[in-house]
């Protein structure tokens, strides 16, 4: 079918047959299908699961405009036009259009509306029970191929059970909300794109080479088609593909399912549009009218389909506003002649659930679908960037299986430990920072090629790891790595925003092992954008201590050509004199001179090594622009968004900062460490959290490089995800208390006599003594402060070992497994909503006056105020309520 004969028109109006109609009381014999050659009762379903091939030019579209004449393809019996003014459809239903929502999904769209003059067209129109109106939205399990057409999948007329997964209701409302007001031209494209399959919409895989080159390269980059799962994915309707839209990934088929087929007692299955385009024009023309004797002796109307199956058809029966349809293949060969019959799949419009029990599949999709909901019924309120670190490389690492872990485990917890009013405030959307996943490093290819073959495994997993620390502490490669976490930082945000332009939320970063390190670096420099490269300020520092006490004599000094001879010769002579000058001056002078002099010194070495640099550069000709040099500044590219909190997880950053003699701090803390040696940095953002396991070989403390206060104290720990500590940290606890008493009882008892010397003191400095005097706080704790957001704040975050988990059995697992550690998730979850309250302030306000207004009538024997669980809370409210049902019978 070429792209004249697309679809221009739609269905025609209604029809009024009540004068025509055939006669009712006529018997209707049961709905049988032929057999194939083989006799089997399966026959008509095996015939539908295959696709005959059929050429483009013999599968026109169900309407066809031709000479200015509206014509019917063959195979449709459409009654004459009696009435040339239809009836209005009716309303839509409330009821269908909320079939097969929970009920507590149901109320939520009742106030939605659904926007329901988009939807009126597609209304059911009769009274059969195989009529509805809802229509629902599916996506493929298996992804398309990169040169796969939408068009050939599925292969079969129905879609097979378990092939394709449904979208959530909300979801499928905007997709077809998208879909109507565009129908005219999506229903023509479709159609081309089944013309253009040449050996029919089953078996082809041609597709448009524009299609090629949008799917090969990255045209859906920054494409915005209609939203699905929260935002993740978005779905193109003009090739109705579903893709990822923070992260490359594979493209599934999204297929609209108006029409459906149950074969035998199982599940209505959506059919494929072209079949269902057909028949929703046979529906619109009320073809069961029409009804006449088929060769097998039914009494019904049949309507062939184009572009499908030989000999595929449906077969109508009913009355004015009671029809019913099954979808059959005509049997050929002996079956005919031998008269065998086998029984064809029912049919209905719209969607309906099945009345069977569904399987632990079906649950698994109810509940995403439920999570689906509310993902898109609650507004993104708090954004987390999560950034990788070492391991993207290996084979079987993917950060987005990674993420989406964490994504599920922190959505089930919230969904126990958050209320209702927290949970519905506002939703956090963890998105994936995958910033080596197109970065190449040039160092990569020479050292592939230098390992050796022995215990390859071994090695291949270290240089998929280990290298990139390496990498990053190399002055050629670390400007790379920078410019791509920031780059996919800042990249992900405009494509959020670009999405949601009116987003006034919260912004975060989850930063992994290395990827910890990296987004530290970016926020100490995003006020000074450039700074030294770490080793090559260390060797500064050392070079310019050592420079003053072992400086080589002048007459040692290289000669390079004799203009610099001469040079050095005047600025010999010119620091001889300033030296013959300078013996007569004071000791303060001398030193000055000194000082110069070594800085000289740097900087004349400094200007050798790049001289020498550039001369080995014009050397190589054409070939010195690509290669990369030692740079000793690094260039930090400016964020375009405020972080709220950084959490640094498994992170070796204490190891880095000690290593680069750092600290953490606002500038001013060299009196306090009591060395001048040391660099103090402050990230920029409003918290920093460290959170690691105790047996994670990679991770290290930070807080003894905030305060000196905490290098004896411990870690604090992360709360067991069912409550409490566990056992044998308790215990460890409780002894670890008593030994604490003990000391102190016994440190009491040691002082005693003190305490009896110090009563015969004289009153005045007795007073003097006992005056409260206000403590002055040190440097680390109020860099403590600024960095935990709490006077009492911490930093280091701990989670608790297992009771039976051996360390280093434990070592192996213990980094890599927050990605789906259950109180790691639940701290960071209870982080994000700690500023919502778990009550509404009318909920609330009513609860506080309902308890002030009944307090006198509450006995302290019925309730107790020092319950800190929710069974503690309800047991309260019960008896508030009871004293309140009280006070009323008194009055």
């Amino acid at each position: 079918m070429g792209s004249d004969d697309r679809d221009a028109d739609r269905p025609p109006p209604l029809i009024d047959d009540a004068d025509e109609e055939e006669d009712a009381t006529a018997p209707v014999p049961a709905i049988d299908c032929k057999l194939d050659d083989a006799g089997e009762e399966d026959g008509a379903e095996r015939a539908i699961g295959s696709c005959a091939a059929v050429d483009s030019a013999d599968r026109p579209p169900p309407f066809r405009e031709d000479d200015g004449e509206e014509k019917i393809p063959s195979g449709f019996e459409i009654v004459e036009e009696l009435s040339p003014s239809p009836s209005p459809p009716p309303s839509p239903s409330p009821g269908k259009i909320d079939e097969g929502l929970s009920s507590p999904l149901r109320g939520k769209f009742n106030g939605l509306e659904r926007k329901r003059s988009c939807f009126t067209k597609y209304v059911a129109q009769t009274t059969s029970p195989s009529d509805g109106d809802d229509v629902r939205w599916y996506f493929c399990k298996t992804p398309l191929g990169i040169h796969e057409a939408a068009a050939s999948v599925p292969s079969t007329e129905i879609v097979g059970k378990g092939e394709f997964f449904r979208f959530s209701v909300r979801d499928s409302l905007s997709l077809e909300e998208s879909y109507l007001e565009r129908e005219e031209e999506l229903v023509a494209l479709w159609w081309k794109e089944y013309a253009e399959c040449s050996e029919g919409p089953s078996k082809s895989k041609r597709h448009d080479p524009e299609a090629f080159q949008r799917h090969s390269s990255d045209f859906y980059e920054e494409a915005v088609g209609v939203p699905v799962k929260g935002g993740l994915y978005e779905v193109d309707l003009d090739s109705r593909r579903c893709f990822p839209v923070y992260w490359g990934g594979e493209h599934r088929r999204v297929l609209r399912g108006h029409w459906f087929a149950q074969r035998g007692s199982l599940d209505w299955l959506p059919l494929r549009e072209d079949i269902a385009e057909q028949l929703e024009f046979g529906y619109r023309s009320k073809i069961w009218l029409r009804r006449s004797f088929q060769p097998s002796g039914q009494f019904a109307a049949r309507l062939d389909f184009h572009g499908a199956t030989q000999g595929l058809h449906a077969l109508f029966t009913g009355e004015e506003d009671s029809w019913e349809a099954w979808l059959n293949v005509d049997a050929s060969g002996i079956t005919s002649v031998l008269g065998l019959k086998g029984t064809g799949c029912k049919l209905r419009r719209g969607f309906i659930l099945s009345g069977s029990q569904l399987s632990q599949d079906e649950l698994r999709q109810k509940k995403e679908e439920e999570m689906d909901d509310y993902c898109s019924e609650v507004p993104v309120q708090h954004l987390v960037f999560m950034v990788h670190g070492i391991g993207q490389r290996l084979e079987k690492a993917n950060l987005v299986d990674d993420v989406g872990t964490f994504r599920r485990t922190a959505a089930m917890l919230a969904e126990k430990h958050l209320t209702k009013y927290q949970r519905h405030s506002q939703r956090v959307l963890f998105i994936p920072c995958q910033w080596r996943r197109h970065l190449k490093l040039g160092g990569e290819a020479a050292v592939e090629n230098c390992t050796l073959e022995g215990v390859r495994a071994l090695r291949t997993m270290i240089g998929a790891t280990v290298h990139d620390v390496l990498y990053y502490m190399s002055p050629i490669y670390c400007q790379d790595i920078i410019d791509s976490v920031s780059s996919s930082l800042n990249r992900l945000y405009e494509k959020f925003m670009r999405r949601n332009p009116g987003y006034n939320g919260k912004i975060s970063i989850y930063g992994h092992s290395l990827g910890s390190v990296l987004s530290y670096d970016i926020l100490c420099h995003q006020e000074s954008l450039t700074s030294m490269f770490p080793i090559q300020e260390i060797n500064l520092s050392v070079t310019n201590a050592d420079a003053e006490n072992e400086r080589p004599p002048e007459s040692e000094q290289p000669s390079h050509s004799s203009d610099h001879d001469s040079r050095d010769s005047s600025k010999e002579g010119s620091d001889a004199s300033t030296t013959t000058e300078a013996e007569t001056e004071s000791d303060t002078e001398t030193e000055r001179v000194k000082a110069l002099r070594s800085e000289v010194e740097i900087l004349r070495k400094q200007l050798k090594s790049l001289g020498t640099n550039a001369a080995l550069g014009t050397k190589q000709g054409e070939r010195a622009p690509s290669r990369k040099y030692h740079t000793p500044q690094i260039r930090y590219t400016k964020l375009l968004f405020q972080v709220d909190t950084f959490f640094a997880v498994g992170s070796p950053l204490g190891l880095f900062l000690s290593l680069r003699n750092v600290r953490l701090g606002s500038g001013t803390g060299h009196e306090y460490w009591e060395d001048e040696g040391i660099e103090e940095e402050m990230p920029a953002c409003r918290q920093m959290m460290n959170i690691f396991h105790p047996y994670d070989p990679v991770a290290y403390r930070v807080e003894p490089l905030i305060s000196k206060d905490f290098v004896d104290k411990k870690p604090e720990f992360i709360p067991y995800h069912k409550g409490g500590k566990r056992l044998h940290i308790g215990m460890q606890e409780f002894g670890e208390d008593l030994g604490a008493r003990s000391r102190a009882f016994v440190s009491s008892i040691a002082s005693v006599g003190n305490r009896v010397a110090s009563a015969f003191v004289s009153s005045d400095r007795k007073l003097d003594e006992e005056s409260p005097t206000k403590e002055e706080r040190s440097y680390g704790s109020m860099v403590m402060e600024r960095l935990s957001g709490s006077p009492n704040g911490r930093v280091d975050f701990m989670l608790q070992d297992s009771t039976f988990e051996h360390q280093y059995i434990s070592a192996i697992s213990s980094h890599t497994n927050y990605w789906h550690d259950l109180d790691t998730a639940l701290f960071i979850v209870r982080h994000l909503y700690q500023h919502i309250p778990e009550e509404s302030p009318a909920e609330e306000e009513a609860k506080n006056r309902l308890l002030s207004d009944f307090g006198g009538y509450i006995e302290n024997d019925d309730v107790s105020f020092t319950f800190s669980s929710k069974e503690g809370i309800a047991a309260e409210m019960a008896a508030a309520e009871k004293a309140a049902r009280v006070y009323r019978v008194e009055v």
